[in-house]
């Protein structure tokens, strides 16, 4: 019964020792296919955000180039005489006057980019001289709100980044105003807080938004731009109720998080920071980018395995269970004929040593009674390997002797040649 039992644990020993086999294996496999798996839609994630970044960044390219090259020929009146009682007025502060010339290029700008959202002269102690698209709106001090104005005053240089202000957070070009060789204040354009994310989305399809500190929101009071207010961001976007529907789960400290909603996945990622003319950041662009079908595929692809891993443990029980005893039957026969060849092998080896050893003692009784003098040495060194007593006797040297000596020594004892020819050797 001991016996029995003993068979009966070796059995269930093997089966699982095979079934725990085969799960590591799978297990590993697994653990390589989802971290290779997340790898790739990490990828595929930064793929998206570079293409969000390179968007931006040819969109403010194309932005600062072009608006940079029209604010300069606004205010140069030496190139373009006919803009010479502009800038007049504006050295002037005869604030009418040069609404009434401002007004036009207002429109042109409005009609060439629906984005053109700002157009002011402000006098060098960062007062409002005018706002062309709001006249009726000016003599305001603006230096605690728009340090950038403030910059080129004082510097009397272009000052280009974003910046936030009753509008929003707009892109900000500001251009320094010189009339009869005195710097007389700076005029400056901006474009719409919403331009980047309308181009995002119109060219991706995807959910995006602005994210604004909450001490910055503050000067912001005429956006056009959706918002809700965090404690200490505010989100700015056309599909806020998209990002409200995730309310707390959202962490928007993160540089990227997945969040769930409706059965869909999405990678939440801060795409770009939006920073002032000081390289500050006054804002940040996030993306949420769809990853459902990612997810998708790789949890059918990981069911799948799990599904083959379970078969094929399935298959190894019902093959190894019922053919155990066949299996051992063999392994024990294949174990008594390797025992019986092992022992007819030895008993071979036995034999062969046997007569072997015989023969050389025979082949050394032959050359101990030879008449006959017998050295055998080595080609290479010349040492004797073997004298017999008639070599001996005849040299006048013990074997022993003869045999710890070379041919070279026993040259210079004796006159080998002669003993050799003396002896017939």
């Amino acid at each position: 019964m001991t016996h029995r039992n003993g068979k009966m644990n070796t059995k269930w020993k093997i089966i699982l020792l095979v079934m725990l086999v085969i799960m590591s294996i799978s297990s590993v496999f697994l653990y390589f296919y989802i971290r290779d798996s997340r790898e790739s839609m990490r990828l595929l994630v930064g793929k998206d955000v570079s293409r969000v970044q390179e968007i931006i960044k040819t969109l403010e390219e194309e932005n600062q180039r072009h608006y940079q090259n029209r604010i300069e020929g606004l205010v140069d009146y030496v190139t373009f005489p006919s803009r010479e009682g502009m800038i007049r007025a504006f050295a002037q502060h005869d604030r009418e006057h040069l609404v009434k010339l401002a007004i036009p290029f207002g429109k042109r700008f409005k009609q060439e980019n629906h984005n053109f959202s700002s157009f002011g002269w402000i006098t060098t102690d960062n007062t409002v001289c005018t706002r062309v698209l709001a006249p009726d709106r000016y003599g305001d001090d603006i230096s605690n709100i728009r340090p950038d104005i403030v910059m080129a005053n004082r510097t009397e240089k272009p000052v280009f980044g974003y910046m936030t202000a009753p509008t929003g957070l707009e892109y900000r070009l500001v251009q320094p105003v010189t009339y009869a060789g005195e710097h007389v204040g700076v005029v400056q354009l901006g474009l719409s807080d919403s331009m980047l994310l309308d181009a995002i989305h119109e060219k991706m399809g995807i959910a995006v938004a602005m994210l604004i500190p909450t001490e910055k929101f503050s000067a912001i009071t005429r956006s056009q731009l959706p918002s809700y207010s965090l404690d200490q961001f505010t989100v700015q976007s056309h599909q806020l109720d998209f990002f409200k529907k995730f309310g707390d789960k959202i962490d928007w400290q993160n540089k990227d998080q997945r969040l769930s909603s409706d059965g869909q996945e999405y990678m939440l990622a801060r795409a770009i920071d939006l920073n002032n003319f000081k390289n500050e950041p006054e804002g940040f662009i996030f993306v949420a980018l769809d990853i459902t079908p990612q997810l998708q595929n790789m949890n059918r692809s990981i069911v799948f395995i799990i599904l083959m891993s379970a078969t094929l443990l399935v298959l190894a029980f019902f093959i190894i269970y019922p053919s155990y005893g066949s299996l051992v039957q063999k392994v024990v026969t294949l174990n008594e004929s390797l025992e019986s060849s092992n022992q007819t092998l030895e008993v071979r080896v036995q034999k062969r040593t046997k007569e072997l050893i015989e023969s050389e003692k025979r082949f050394k009784q032959v050359l101990d009674e030879s008449p006959l003098g017998i050295l055998i040495t080595d080609r290479e060194n010349l040492s004797i390997h073997y004298a017999n007593p008639a070599i001996s006797s005849q040299l006048g040297y013990t074997q022993t002797e003869l045999e710890n000596m070379s041919i070279e020594a026993l040259h210079r004892s004796f006159d080998l040649p002669k003993i050799i020819q003396k002896f017939n050797l």
